[in-house]
């Protein structure tokens, strides 16, 4: 017997100069602290290479995943490698807390338990 899996839904990540991008396969999580620093958070996921110009080293957006509520980060650090592959790899970092969920469902974005 052959299991399949249904792909998550890809989110949408709309930066402060316009840039709309699609992301597929999209992880939000904790960084632990390094050397000191404040815990991280990650936003990551696969993005398409001919997509609108992303901001870079830093950028501000609105992420919205679907099946939880949208929220802003400021500031994010931008990485964007391509290694090689169809589809571009797209990192958002930046401190934890500094995350602005927006009005909708108060779903935790990593156990989607509602609080």
């Amino acid at each position: 017997m052959t299991e399949t899996t249904t792909p998550r839904p890809s989110a949408t990540v709309t930066f402060t100069n316009g840039s709309t991008v699609t992301v597929h396969g999209h992880e939000l999580h904790t960084e632990p602290a390094w050397n000191g620093d404040a815990d991280e958070e990650a936003f990551s996921g696969s993005i398409a290479p001919d997509r609108d110009p992303i901001p870079w080293p830093t950028a501000s957006a609105r992420i919205d995943r679907p099946g939880q509520a949208p929220f802003e980060v400021a500031n994010a650090h931008v990485d964007i490698s391509s290694r090689g592959r169809p589809m571009d790899f797209l990192t958002l970092i930046w401190p934890t807390g500094q995350r602005t969920v927006l009005a909708g469902d108060p779903i935790d974005p990593q156990t989607t338990e509602v609080h």
